[in-house]
């Protein structure tokens, strides 16, 4: 399993880190070939601590393929990746699939769920939106439903856009009223005539 955030362990190589995974499954992979397959031969022993961010990232994944189980679980696998490495946990993920492997990952971009996964589950607050195909989920009401923003499709890619604020009537009182106010404010509305008016694109 590929977590969101790690532990720091205290002086271990890299190298000590992704072979104590294969260890405790039992892999009968080569721990060589899995650190050139996910292009960390060159840190393989150096201190953990010192890595970047993105460096920590492919280490524990690296970890988790050498483990060789048969479901693979990924939490946001491409956090602090440059766009190359990005590319390279994807082709990973879809070498995993091909080997027959289930992977199940947790991504909030949406433009790569079409290409890298075969079903989609979409959450909110705990509770399913929808599942299915890539085809049959990614549709931008669905979109809007998970992600409380508008979304439009530009040369078949996603894009969030702002919500029309016209004509907004919003009623609070008590404590809460200076955070919706400030929160309209934030996203260019402005107050007039009794009711908030958009004052950039008419999107929110």
């Amino acid at each position: 399993m590929v977590h969101q955030e790690h532990p720091e362990p205290i002086s271990f190589r890299v190298r000590d880190i992704v072979s104590l995974y294969g260890t405790w499954s039992g892999s009968s992979l080569s721990l060589e070939s899995v650190a050139a397959r996910t292009g960390i031969a060159h840190l393989m022993d150096r201190d953990f601590s010192t890595l970047s961010g993105g460096e920590k990232r492919l280490v524990m994944i690296a970890a988790a393929l050498y483990q060789d189980t048969e479901f693979v679980l990924m939490d946001e696998p491409t956090a602090f990746l440059d766009v190359d490495r990005e590319l390279l946990v994807y082709d990973l993920i879809r070498q995993a699939s091909l080997m027959g492997k289930t992977v199940v990952v947790v991504l909030h971009d949406v433009n790569s769920l079409a290409a890298l996964c075969h079903r989609i589950t979409f959450m909110k607050e705990g509770q399913v939106v929808a599942h299915g195909r890539p085809e049959e989920v990614l549709r931008t009401d669905i979109l809007e439903r998970v992600y409380d923003t508008g979304f439009t499709v530009r040369d078949g890619i996603f894009v969030p856009v702002r919500r029309d604020l016209s004509g907004l009537r919003v009623r609070v009182t008590g404590r809460d009223t200076w955070r919706i106010e400030e929160i309209l404010a934030m996203h260019g509305a402005r107050w007039e005539a009794g009711r908030w008016n958009s004052i950039t694109t008419g999107r929110l």
